[in-house]
């Protein structure tokens, strides 16, 4: 499940080019041990798996790969001069995030 506060959606409305779709990307790092790398991507990844939602006209997406290692309701939130943070009722998975134009960037 994924929860988009107010300020991640005005925030998203005005960086978001048409079609308004942001994906939430998980990408797991590390060798004996591990993490998890959050990357929010205008638009759509080909070959990856995502559960979306659509609020105000644009599409939210997170990628299944988080939800089956995190099976906690997600929030997607935004702070002025911080960026979007992601995070669960239990903890924060990733501050300072910004919208990149592809997953070449990531």
């Amino acid at each position: 499940m994924l929860r988009i506060t107010p300020a991640a959606r005005k925030e998203a409305a005005t960086k978001l080019k048409t079609p308004q779709r942001l994906s939430i990307l998980g990408i797991l790092e590390g060798g004996c041990g591990f993490t998890m790398r959050f990357s929010l991507i205008q638009g759509d990844i080909p070959s990856s798996s995502f559960n979306c939602i659509q609020e105000d006209g644009i599409i939210y997406c997170l990628d299944t790969y988080i939800t089956e290692m995190y099976p906690e309701a997600f929030t997607l939130d935004y702070v002025e001069n911080q960026g979007f943070r992601l995070y669960t009722d239990s903890q924060y998975m990733a501050t300072h995030l910004k919208i990149l134009d592809s997953v070449e960037q990531v």
